[in-house]
């Protein structure tokens, strides 16, 4: 019951997002919503630079670790994000400044920033210390109990929501789950935190999550700089087409993570550490056809809809482009399918694999966006995330056969 009423929280954040971003299309000019992808990528991926995915290894450290460890740990993670904060926050300046953001959003912008990265912090610690509901609770919050709340405002009939109202409502929800967090924290020994900053503990730490987050950061840095080029080369108008596309495409994604990756992938890890290869080859094959069946039925589903939605958004902008949203959607098919050979490495630790191949894709799609754009706009951006992530798939499982042929798999083929 507990599984199944978290499953029920994730989705309906997941489908308050989804709903959210056509509301937004229809009462926001496109080029407020253009903004709103900008700010809304740039806070994501400038995510990554304060939080240093350093809770894949903090997650692991907790759980080996006697409770009453816990809170120097945490007070130690507290000394490393204020650390990133001094350093990436000034930085980010320079977004404003060049006027890839308008001054006008820095406040909330910077705030969001905070609040994002301290929430999504709590739930993942709320998972690591064994809460998994309050968790649940704190990632619905976050992720769509606001959504619903702008929804419910405009069914009202309250049109004249703008994008300031938007981002402080996002975070309002935000400081909601810090505050929730923190409240839960409450009860961890913390009389028992006694000793100095674990400075020794934070650079192993820093070592164990970098690999991984130079790959992460490669990998995202596909998805934000996309807005940018799309700005640059179509205009904020444009933009908004483009922002309004990627949040159907790619809620896909989180559909398909729920329903598929959140319980597959913990098998093939399972299975490959224990040794039980021909188990593991079993597995992959089901992975991939039950990916391979989320996404097409999806991807039906977001054809037959797509034209009645965008008539109801109102806007003629968006139907003279619909040609983009299919590109798009063959982008995030095959995202989506890469997924298989991505968890296969992951579940054989070939993590160098996946960052070589996450690198060499930003500077594909970084090197096509230049040739293409400048001659066909939108369209030559959409098809580059198309040819990078069709590139990223058939390279990551090219490494998957090329270990299978060369044995590496600890004779998983015999």
């Amino acid at each position: 019951m507990h599984r199944l009423l978290n499953l029920s929280l994730r989705g309906g954040g997941m489908v308050g997002k989804f709903l959210l971003i056509f509301i937004l299309a229809r009462l926001l000019p496109p080029a407020e919503l253009g903004i709103y992808g900008l700010l809304t990528a740039t806070v994501g991926y400038a995510l990554y630079f304060v939080g240093l995915d350093f809770y894949t290894y903090s997650s692991r450290e907790m759980l080996h670790a006697d409770k009453y460890m816990w809170p120097a740990m945490l007070r130690d993670q507290a000394v490393l994000f204020v650390s990133s904060y001094v350093v990436v926050l000034p930085s980010l300046v320079f977004l404003f400044w060049a006027d890839f953001l308008p001054v006008k959003y820095a406040l909330v912008f910077y705030v969001l920033l905070v609040v994002e990265h301290l929430s999504q912090e709590l739930y993942r610690l709320l998972v690591t210390i064994g809460k998994p509901m309050a968790a649940g609770v704190s990632l619905f919050i976050r992720s769509g109990a606001w959504c619903y709340v702008l929804v419910v405002v405009y069914l009202s009939g309250y049109s004249e929501i703008n994008l300031h109202a938007v981002m402080w409502m996002w975070v309002i929800a935000d400081v909601i789950v810090v505050i929730f967090g923190a409240w839960l924290l409450r009860k961890l020994p913390w009389d028992e935190l006694k000793s100095s900053v674990d400075w020794v503990w934070i650079r192993k730490g820093l070592k164990v999550a970098g690999l991984l987050l130079i790959g992460t950061i490669a990998l995202r840095g596909i998805l934000t700089i996309d807005r940018y080029f799309v700005e640059t080369y179509a205009g904020l108008d444009v933009l908004g087409v483009y922002t309004l596309y990627m949040g159907i495409c790619f809620s896909l994604i989180g559909f398909v993570d729920a329903a598929v990756f959140s319980f597959r992938y913990p098998i093939l890890v399972s299975l490959y550490k224990s040794g039980q290869y021909g188990a593991f080859k079993v597995a992959e094959r089901d992975f991939a056809r039950q990916t391979l069946i989320a996404v097409i039925a999806l991807a039906i589903v977001t054809t037959l809809l797509a034209v009645p939605v965008l008539e109801w958004v109102g806007k003629p902008i968006y139907l003279q482009h619909i040609q983009i949203l299919f590109i798009l959607l063959a982008a995030s098919i095959f995202f989506i399918i890469g997924h298989v050979p991505h968890y296969v490495l992951y579940a054989m630790g070939r993590d160098r694999s996946i960052v070589r191949a996450h690198v060499s894709g930003l500077g594909l799609f970084v090197a096509l966006s230049f040739l293409l754009a400048s001659t066909y706009g939108m369209s030559g951006i959409a098809i580059s995330l198309c040819g990078t992530f069709a590139y990223l798939g058939l390279l990551k499982q090219w490494h998957v056969s090329s270990l299978r042929k060369a044995s590496i798999t600890h004779g998983m083929d015999k």
